[in-house]
Parts: C-alpha cells; structure tokens; sequence
C-alpha cells in the first residue's frame, strides 16, 4: 500500500472515529435529563412551549394570522412534554446538535495535544447553558470563523457550505432572531469566498433546506413572507417591548467581558478582517440578546457566544495587555456556565430517576400526571370552563396551558401571548383577530406581567375587547368573555398639553364611557439610542399611575391606554377610575373620552 493510501485511510478511520466520539459526547450531555423539557406547568414560559406543541398538532398555519419570534420548528429549541414523538425528536435534534458543536469546537482551535479535551469541555459547558437551537448557532458560528481564518487563495469545501446553509435554513425555523446571526455568518463565509459557484450552491441549498422544512412541518409555502414580515415585527420591538434596567454583577460581567473580546479581536494581528467582522457582529449580537433583559436564561448563552468568539483567536497574536484580561475573563465566563439554564430541567443523576419519563413505558401516567396536576394549579371554575365549551377560544393573557389541560378548541390570536404584540401592526393584528370570528371567546387570567400595565399591554386589542365583548361567566382569577355588539362610541378629546418628565398630571373624570390617554414622547437623546443599540437600555419610558409605577413599551404609548370607565367594568377589573398620571419623559399628552354602553345595550 503507498503512502498517501495509508494516510487516506488513516484519515478516514480518525473521522469515523471522530464522528463516534462526538455522537457519544451529544448522548451524554443529556445525561439526567434524557429530553430537554420541563412538563407542563403554570407560567408564560411553559405556555408558549405549549403554544409551539399546539401549532403543530392542531395545524394551525403560520402566516399574517400567526407569528411568533419561534417558527414552525420551534419546538426542536423549547418542546413542551406534551407530545413523546415530538420529545424524542428534540432530544435526537440535541444530540445532533452538540455532536456538531464539537466537531466545531475541534476545528476551530489550533492543533495542539490538549484541543479535544478543551473542545469536549466547552462542549459540555455550552450544553449545560444552552438550548439547542442556540448550540446550533454557535456551531455555525465556529465552523464560520475557521472558515474566513483560512489563507488566502483558500475556500471552504461545497458540500460543507451546502450542510451548512441547509442547517442555517432550519435555524430560521426555529427561531427567527438566532437564525439571523446564522444567515449573516454563512453569508460572509460565502462571498469572502470569491467563487461565484459557492454563492450558487448557497443560495439552492438554503432555498431547498427552507422550503423541505417548512413543508414537513405542514406549513404552506405562501404563508411565508407574512410570518417572517410579522416575526421581524417582534424581533424588532423586544428590545423596547422588554428590556428592563436591573443591573447585577453576572451583567456587568458581560459588559466587561464583550469589551475585552472586541479588544482582543481588534488587537489579533494575525487575524483577517472578514473573520474580525464576523467576530465583532457576533459580540454585538451576543450582547445585544443578553443585556436587554440582564437574567441567567438570557446571560448565560451570551457567555457562551463569547468563549467561542475568544477560541477563535487562540493561536492567533493579541496584545499580551489584552490576553492579561481576556483569559481570566473566559475562565470565570467558563465556570458560571456550570449553572443550569433556568428555561432547561435541572440535571437528575439519582437512582430515583430511572427509569426515565419519556420511555414509551412510564410517559402516558407521567403525563396524566402533569395534566392533572395543572388542571388543579389552574383552578379555573366549572362555570367558565361551561361557558367556553363548544367554542373557539384564545387565552388573554399568556396561560396557553388551559387550553391543553382542559382539551378547548384553541383558536390563538396573531401572537398568542399579548405581552408580545410589542408593536401597532402586531396589536391591530390582535385586535383584528379578535373579532374575526363572531363564535369566538376568551378565557381572561386577571394577572398583569412583572412591571407592566395588563391594560397597557396591547392597547387596540384590549379596546376590542371592551368594545365588542361581555363577561358571561367568572370566577376568581378567571373570566370567559363572549362576543356582544358594539357598544362604543367615537372617541373624542378632552384635554391635550404639553407635559415634562415626572409632571403629575389630574385625569379627567370620564362621564359616560371610558377615559383613557395617548401619550407621545419625545426622542430618546442619540446617546441612549446609541447604547439601547449594543443592548443597554436607557431611559425606558415609564408611567405612575396612582402610585403604580408601570413599564410602557414606547411604540404602543399612542394607545389608547385606557384609565377607567363611569361605571366599574369587568374588562378593567372593576378598577376605579385614575386620577393622577405622570410619565418620566417629557413629551405630548391627549385625554380621549370614549362612549361607553353597558353590556347587553346598543
């Protein structure tokens, strides 16, 4: 046998052997937690994982009728428990995912004895922290970055930009928003290429890789353009619709620790500067998606994208000052990512949790279970539960999980969770769906979102809902509303002026039917704009009302935002009317006054 025989064979037995290896790292990182789902359970993040579950076994199409930052294979990121074929489908998408993450890793890093033990670490570290549409992501990203450090004159191989763009292509689908980055990095491997036949092989194989996923996830072809138009939608309004200013000391680290990764990258000098645009567009992504709400389940994966970000550039020659601080940064960013990711189960690796869950065995009793379970943390009356029966309901204002516990015929409004309609077109659609459907009712929780007005929440919607529904059963926290006339009138204005941040101004007493305000604000200063673009938000627009102190996504402050009604209404709560109103921004302020009938009455 002659040499480059030997060596072709040697080469092809450290790829199976490779390939192995990375399939048995992908199975054992979920160990003590065999599918990555939490059962079914009461809060907004556990709801729209059933929301996800729902769109697929109900059929309900994507489109301008519904969207969501997750697409029609959102439930391979976030599967709510609720379907087994489904559960083991997202597990065996995880061990997929992981196996390629460190194939990745591997490549990336320079050859030395200690890369595979340093690229099985991060591996297990980023799994730990991660879900597995985001492991996806980083995988690409690696694969990216050893693409564009490649000398020039050299290309990457067809078929892996062809894997690779078909694997960016279900990232899209499976989440609006990590897809993006994925279609940015692909892209820049593409044309940094210079080989018009690779943009070629691309283009097809993104195109093929969409449209077979989008059909085998039974979705029509021509409801595409309406949900990416409607999903770019809430991408583009999160950032106002829920950013918070609570900062702590992991955030401060993420900002700490980006600054030292764009030094590092600006400083590597060996470093080509397509891989250092890739490099500083996936640290400002990657700060951007953990400092706008600064939590663990949003940090933790930024820490992730920053340690594969800074493996790109060992080997490479940085300014020792900046490799001083980079490297016990990555440390510290390395053993915070130990933490469990709160949105992921946490890790059981007792005797008592075998056998496990999902086993065709033990699945259908522990399901029963759940469901049971959450039927009773419900608590929702017989009375509403009767008035629901026999028609199509959606759920105000995120507790999808009644609808699975109690098997209701689920109609869901463009974005099913109202805490996520963050701009005008995404309320209008609401509102407009709403009352699509003269047969349609509402199951209504009486719970606002941590800092935020529920009234305020999707003002045209709620306004709908005033307008054109009644309560026909309560009790306790849960009301069912049924479709009745209209029963409002124009609105008309009753005050307008100009006001400064913190002016405390008296609300007029509504006379014969709602009362409600648009405020206007005015510009946030460049300065604040320019941070709000890397993630730190600034000067948020916030209302007192009465002494409570509510968060108001700016680009719905137009309203109306309703403020009470003459006579108590079950739709604000039987809330007394306000009477004192202050913004912490200055801006233009209207009082409107709408007609109001009593239910039941033209």
């Amino acid at each position: 046998m002659e040499a480059h025989e030997v060596a072709e064979t040697s080469g092809r037995h450290e790829r199976i052997v490779l390939g192995v290896v990375a399939v048995l790292i992908g199975v054992l990182e979920q160990a003590g937690r065999l599918a990555p789902a939490y059962w079914p359970r009461r809060d907004p993040e556990s709801s729209w994982m059933i929301g996800l579950q729902l769109w697929r076994e109900r059929d309900v199409p994507l489109g301008s009728e519904q969207a969501f930052t997750y697409g029609p294979w959102g439930i391979l990121d976030a599967p709510s428990g609720i379907d087994l074929g489904d559960l083991w489908l997202a597990a065996g998408f995880r061990v997929l995912a992981v196996a390629t993450l460190f194939l990745c890793l591997r490549r990336l890093l320079p050859e030395r004895p200690w890369r595979v033990p340093v690229a099985v670490a991060v591996t297990f570290l980023i799994g730990n922290c991660s879900q597995s549409g985001w492991i996806l992501l980083l995988a690409l990203l690696a694969w990216g970055l050893t693409e564009l450090r490649r000398p020039s004159g050299e290309s990457p191989a067809t078929a892996a930009v062809a894997l690779a763009s078909a694997a960016t292509a279900l990232s899209v689908q499976i989440k609006l928003s990590e897809g993006a980055l994925a279609v940015a990095v692909v892209a820049l491997v593409v044309v940094a290429s210079r080989r018009p036949a690779l943009w070629l092989w691309s283009l097809g194989s993104f195109g093929l890789g969409f449209v077979v996923s989008w059909v085998a996830a039974g979705q029509s072809l021509t409801d595409v353009v309406g949900w990416l138009r409607l999903g770019a939608d809430i991408v583009g309004g999160y950032a106002d619709g829920m950013a918070y200013l609570e900062w702590s000391v992991i955030a401060l680290l993420m900002a700490g620790a980006a600054v030292v990764t764009v030094a590092a990258v600006i400083t590597a000098r060996d470093l080509p500067w397509v891989a250092k645009v890739a490099c500083l567009g996936a640290v400002l992504f990657f700060c951007k998606a953990a400092l706008t709400r600064a939590d663990g389940a949003h940090l933790l994966p930024g820490y992730t994208g920053l340690v594969v970000v800074l493996l790109s550039l060992v080997g490479t020659r940085v300014w020792r000052p900046v490799v001083w601080m980079a490297v016990p940064i990555a440390v510290v960013l390395s053993l915070l990512m130990s933490a469990n990711l709160p949105i992921l189960p946490t890790r059981d690796l007792s005797p008592a949790a075998w056998p496990p869950d999902p086993l065709p065995s033990a699945y259908p009793e522990r399901l029963a279970e759940a469901r049971a379970d959450l039927v009773d943390e419900l608590a929702i009356g017989p009375e509403v539960l009767e008035a629901l029966e026999g028609h199509p309901v959606s759920v105000d204002p995120w507790e999808i999980s009644a609808v699975w516990a109690h098997d209701l015929e689920w109609q869901p409004l463009t974005v099913f969770q109202n805490y996520s309609a963050y701009t005008p077109l995404l309320d209008e659609a609401n509102a407009s769906a709403l009352l699509a459907d003269p047969d349609h009712r509402v199951l209504r929780e009486h719970t606002p979102y941590p800092e935020r007005n529920p009234l305020w929440e999707t003002p045209a919607y709620t306004l709908a809902l005033l307008c054109h529904f009644e309560v026909v059963a309560e009790d306790g926290e849960w009301s069912a509303h049924a479709r009745s006339s209209d029963r409002c009138g124009d609105e008309g204005r009753v005050g307008r002026q100009r006001v400064s941040a913190g002016e405390v101004i008296e609300v007029p007493r509504p006379t014969q039917g709602a009362i409600a305000v648009r405020f206007r604000p005015d510009p946030r200063r460049l300065r604040d704009r320019a941070l709000g673009f890397v993630g730190i938000q600034r000067n948020l627009l916030h209302a007192d009302v009465d002494g409570d102190v509510w968060r108001v996504p700016e680009a719905l402050a137009g309203g109306p935002l309703l403020l009470g009604t003459a006579e108590p209404d079950p739709v604000l709560f039987d809330a007394d009317p306000v009477s004192e109103i202050s913004f912490d921004r200055s801006g233009s302020l209207e009082f409107v006054e709408i007609p109001l009938a009593k239910a039941g009455e033209e």
